[in-house]
């Protein structure tokens, strides 16, 4: 009951962040110019967002949700907060993540893999219905892991990373990629990097690939079409989760992970 209490509240609290910013077209995820925005070109037919979707990005759905008494599909969508508790216990996270501004661009996580099908037909509804769209008519959802591996690869087909070169760090040594750098930090080391973030971050940290794509490796380890089936490991997982040709799983009969999230791609159907 006390799980049950602190989800409940935290949508009340999402409700009222986000009810002033849907009066923000500008900011709105299906508007046509922020699609525009944030999609990157892999063929001539399919696009992919150049960064996972957003705690605040999907705020805007589930107070579409509620405003629309869409109970159902609420249910299916909400954001399970309690995964915060447990082997990862971090109490503030389970107050602050998904409801706190400062958060807004983080990915969002704690979804089922129901949820971000779900975000996806929504943003497939909205931007359809606007008439100042690009396309005649697409659909977003989770890619094929075919279509995530050749996003990730960014037309080099001998990529072991998303970026150019077998190395996590870049040439000054900053690591790629938020992951788990090892069990613990080390103490004989003064160097930043040496310690483990042990936490996500901002959707545009690190560097994009050659699409102009983030994060495709760690952060959030994101869901593809193949259920139970996670692609780029997440902020938790080793360097060898990293490489594109890794594979993570989760559990469908969970509500979500603290390190699992998505971003979508759009297939065009009508120009």
């Amino acid at each position: 009951m006390k799980h049950s209490k602190i989800i409940i509240a935290s949508i009340f609290i999402l409700a009222l962040q986000v009810n002033s910013l849907a009066q923000k077209a500008k900011d709105f995820p299906a508007n046509p110019k922020v699609i525009k925005k944030n999609s990157s070109q892999i063929t001539d037919l399919l696009y992919a967002s150049k960064v996972e979707v957003t705690n605040k990005n999907y705020s805007y759905f589930i107070l579409d949700l509620q405003q629309n008494s869409e109970t159902k599909k609420l249910k299916t969508a909400i954001i399970d907060s309690n995964q915060w508790v447990g082997d990862f216990y971090n109490l503030p996270y389970v107050k602050h993540y998904h409801t706190h501004k400062a958060y807004g661009a983080y990915p969002v996580v704690n979804i089922s893999y129901e949820g971000a099908v779900l975000y996806c037909e929504w943003l497939t509804k909205k931007y359809n219905s606007n008439p100042k769209r690009k396309f005649q008519k697409v659909i977003f959802r989770l890619p094929t892991e075919k279509e995530w591996v050749n996003a990730a690869k960014a037309g080099n087909k001998k990529a072991i990373y998303p970026w150019d070169g077998d190395s996590m760090r870049t040439e000054n040594g900053s690591y790629r990629a938020n992951f788990r750098r090892s069990d613990k930090p080390d103490s004989n080391s003064t160097e930043e990097n040496s310690i483990n973030i042990s936490i996500l971050t901002p959707v545009y940290a690190y560097w994009p690939n050659e699409l102009d794509i983030y994060n495709m490796s760690g952060n959030a380890a994101e869901m593809i079409q193949e259920k139970g089936t996670s692609k780029g490991g997440g902020f938790l997982d080793y360097e060898e989760g990293m490489k594109i040709a890794s594979k993570g799983e989760y559990s469908l009969t969970s509500t979500g992970q603290v390190t699992l999230g998505f971003r979508w791609f759009m297939e065009i159907l009508e120009h």
